[in-house]
């Protein structure tokens, strides 16, 4: 971060926006190779590697064959890449639990105009019926089948032409610069949804309509523009609506009418959520990123309603005091109560059990911080500290109704705090092995919001990872 321009704070990032800003990090580890570490010189030749221009000068597989199987022809290419990952976790007190999954890759590409990437996880773990059902788990909606699930995370198309990109089908969606939540969307759930993204000069612009159910008839749209400023600022302002009707409304398929006004025009009240984002570089080496959520504001207050507002700052500091390899990341995030529940449950702003916006849901705060080291280019070392809280408003079923407290206060009534230290080792041997463990402790008072009622947990993770 301290060496390289600022990424769009909208996710996904598409190969060109990140070649954009590889290529002067990679002209400048040419031109002064003596300003970047060793751990810095391997993580640079990943980046390089994986958009296929080789930089070791060993007998090292290169990312265009980092693919199970292969095949080019001219402008086309396409490839299946396979993935196993194996975890086991071993609690202090209670019972043991392991995890295997196979994560299958298919990706293609036509010239630097079409491409297309699917990727489905197929897992085996303790917990689950032998009976087949639908379950919400953290990829999303999946599917369990004996004893195990199968997820699809994304399968999409994605078109280019000269002045816009077009992605149709599932993916991840992240909106804003938080790193460890972001507060109006974020990628708790994968989205079938057709996108629009552009840019011209210094500004961004982002568009997308989903599915959440075409059952019950729920959709969601979301569009977004952002500014690129000078000393490595970005600026930004998003606005999306979830709405019930029996098809698409076709003023919410417009990516340039504001919701606000489009809902007016329906005579509803749908769920419309506005978020004001800032993203600094002032000086290199150091971060400063912040968020707004305006899930509703009150200008009129006859009859008083509640003002449903969320924060949340965050700093990203590179190699702080002049310590080399060393990165400290710190987040806040507070969501008041009340946000993103809505007067008509079915415009609850959620996706299954998950929050489309903040993990964390109404009534709550959460503060996290980690420290990463690199003592050596393929060892890792991370230390974490959190702590969470949540009021007794905490629920996302039951929305604001007139007669209730107006007051929107985050932590209300007995709030559950939960402290989460946990220490990580990771080592990377060869670019198809990663290896890591983790140990974990979690500690709650008034658990569940109930007085006095306490519970601690500590536990040991390990994990390895197989790419073929």
């Amino acid at each position: 971060m301290g060496k390289i321009a600022c990424l769009p704070t909208a996710r996904p990032w598409t190969r060109g926006e990140a070649m954009k800003v590889l290529k002067p990090l990679l002209q400048r580890l040419e031109d002064e190779p003596a300003a970047f570490s060793g751990s810095d010189r391997y993580l640079i030749g990943k980046l390089k590697e994986e958009f296929g221009q080789p930089v070791w000068d060993d007998k090292r597989r290169t990312s265009a064959d980092k693919t199970a199987l292969s095949f080019s022809d001219g402008g086309k290419h396409i490839g299946l890449d396979l993935s196993l990952i194996e975890k086991g976790v071993l609690p202090r007190e209670g019972k043991r639990s392991a995890e295997s999954e196979v994560v299958l890759e298919a990706l293609g590409a036509y010239k630097k105009s079409f491409a297309f990437d699917e990727q489905i996880t197929f897992a085996h773990t303790g917990g689950f019926s032998r009976v087949d059902s639908i379950v919400v788990l953290p990829r999303g909606l999946s599917q369990t089948w004996r004893g195990g699930w199968i997820s699809v995370d994304r399968a999409y198309f994605r078109a280019r032409f000269p002045w816009i990109e077009v992605e149709a089908g599932r993916d991840n969606l992240w909106w804003g610069p938080g790193r460890y939540g972001t507060l109006l969307l974020s990628d708790n759930m994968p989205l079938d949804a057709l996108s629009l993204s552009a840019s011209f000069g210094i500004a961004r612009m982002n568009y997308f309509h989903a599915t959440l159910s075409a059952n019950q008839g729920h959709y969601l749209a979301g569009h977004r523009l952002s500014l690129s400023l000078p000393r490595r600022t970005q600026v930004g302002f998003s606005e999306t609506v979830l709405y019930a009707a029996r098809n698409p409304e076709p003023t919410y398929l417009n990516p340039l009418i504001p919701y606000y006004a489009a809902q007016h025009l329906r005579g509803v009240e749908d769920n419309i959520l506005w978020n004001f984002e800032l993203e600094t570089v002032p000086v290199s080496g150091i971060k400063l990123y912040g968020e707004l959520l305006m899930d509703d504001y009150q200008y009129e207050h006859d009859p008083p309603a509640p003002n449903k507002l969320g924060y949340l700052a965050g700093i990203y500091l590179v190699n702080p005091f002049g310590l080399p390899n060393l990165d400290l990341k710190g987040e806040y995030a507070r969501i008041n109560r009340w946000v993103y529940t809505h007067i008509d449950s079915n415009n609850t702003y959620v996706y299954g059990r998950h929050p489309l916006g903040h993990w964390l849901g109404p009534d709550a705060d959460d503060f996290w911080a980690s420290l990463t080291f690199r003592p050596y280019p393929r060892w890792t070392l991370e230390g974490i500290y959190e702590l969470e809280r949540h009021g007794e408003g905490r629920g996302l079923a039951v929305g604001w109704h007139p007669g209730d407290d107006p007051a929107t206060r985050a932590l209300s009534g007995v709030v559950e705090k939960a402290q989460k230290p946990a220490l990580r080792i990771a080592y990377e041997p060869t670019w198809w092995l990663n290896v890591s463990v983790e140990d974990r402790y979690r500690d709650v008072k008034n658990l569940g919001n109930v007085a006095n009622l306490s519970s601690s947990q500590n536990e040991l993770e390990g994990k390895l990872r197989l790419n073929f």
